[in-house]
């Protein structure tokens, strides 16, 4: 008997692959081409990847890339709201 194969949601890596999409952002030669839109999961641990299309001196296309730690937005603190206040 076979084992029943997990779905996957749609884009969900597993470990040691990922998905890289266009940078819709860049503004500069600094940022990226293409960014990984989830973390790349290497040994347990959550790096973030980008990649930057290059050109050599043939023209070939190549792309160099960089791994770095995960990015974790900081959640804003919200002031609790104090519904105790007479109009």
């Amino acid at each position: 008997m076979q084992k029943p194969k997990e779905e996957k949601m749609a884009f969900e890596s597993d470990a040691l692959t990922g998905n890289c999409w266009k940078n819709d952002y860049k503004d500069s030669e600094k940022k990226p081409d293409y960014k990984s839109s989830k973390p790349v999961v290497i040994n347990g641990k959550e790096y973030d990847l980008a990649l930057w299309e290059r050109k050599d001196k043939n023209g070939n296309t190549y792309y160099g890339f960089k791994l770095s730690d995960h990015y974790v937005k900081p959640e804003t603190k919200q002031e609790p709201v104090n519904d105790d206040i007479p109009y």
